[in-house]
Formats: C-alpha cells, sequence, structure tokens
C-alpha cells in the first residue's frame, strides 16, 4: 500500500513509497517488524521550461517518466559487519 509521497527539490523527483498494511500501521516511533519491505518509486518531476518542477494546486510535484526503483527490506542482524556508525538499522 501506499506509504507516503515525498517532493525531492534538490534533484526534481516525485517519489511514492509502498510497504505493507502491518508496518504502516506500526506507530511512528516503533520499529518496522522483521521482514518489512519498502518499495521506493522515483519519478521525474513534470518541469516548466526554465526547468522549475510544476505543481498541482496543493503544491506538491507533478510525476512524469519513472526514473528508477529501490527496494529495502528489514531482517534481524542484517548489516551487523558494519559498523553502527554507517548503518540504518537492520
Amino acid at each position: 500500500m501506499l506509504y507516503t509521497t515525498v517532493d525531492r527539490a534538490d534533484n526534481k523527483q516525485y517519489r511514492e513509497l509502498y510497504t505493507s498494511p502491518a508496518a504502516v500501521r506500526r506507530p511512528k516511533r516503533a520499529s518496522r517488524p522483521d521482514g518489512t519491505v519498502i518499495t521506493l518509486v522515483q519519478y521525474k518531476a513534470k518541469s516548466t521550461p526554465r526547468a522549475t518542477p510544476r505543481r498541482t494546486p496543493n503544491g506538491r510535484f507533478i510525476k512524469t517518466d519513472i526514473l528508477g526503483y529501490t527496494v529495502m527490506e528489514k531482517r534481524k542482524r542484517w548489516g551487523t559487519e558494519y559498523p553502527d556508525n554507517i548503518r540504518n538499522g537492520e
């Protein structure tokens, strides 16, 4: 299910993040359950002739072409070979 959307002005992208309903139901400060998968879909933002992102009436970027996908999964003990200061959780 769609979890959240993000407008990235720094690279002129509109992003959608998807995950399971179980992960969305968790309180924001709670850790996501083991096995949670988050999929990020990156879209090019529609631009004006001056390369400024166009916006919807409510101020959000307008998505166009898909630029890429990123899929992340949380598992216990994943990443333990890396120092804590460069890890982003499990």
